[in-house]
């Protein structure tokens, strides 16, 4: 019996834990890679987020390690984007990039899938 509840207890833990990560859609405004920093980061135009969120953002909204071998994807899906001036979907981590106030990328999209 005391297994069933922590199990609940835990599970209820788990469950209802906040998560207030971001969201960006439209077209991309801004792509910039620093490669001091080694960052990767972009900016579109509409972004929502939730004040507990933490990250700055308030000029790029969104960030990836550049030495990660998907953000030259991303990149290549930016640019992209921007020269089509097609919408985009990014949804963030919830977390701030160190050495950024931009929110990390967790996922982006091109196209019907969320458009």
């Amino acid at each position: 019996m005391k297994q069933v509840v922590f199990l609940m207890i835990f599970c209820s833990l788990i469950l209802g834990e906040k998560v207030f990560a971001g969201k960006g859609t439209g077209k991309v405004l801004d792509i910039s890679v620093r490669r001091d920093l080694n960052i990767l980061l972009v900016r579109v135009e509409n972004y929502s987020n939730h004040p507990e969120n933490g990250c700055v953002t308030w000029f790029h909204t969104f960030a990836a390690p550049y030495n990660e071998p998907v953000s030259k994807a991303l990149y290549a899906m930016f640019l992209t984007a921007m020269t089509a001036e097609k919408k985009v979907v990014i949804t963030g981590t919830n977390q701030c990039l160190l050495n950024t106030g931009s929110e990390e990328i967790r996922e982006a999209n091109i196209g019907p899938w969320q458009n």
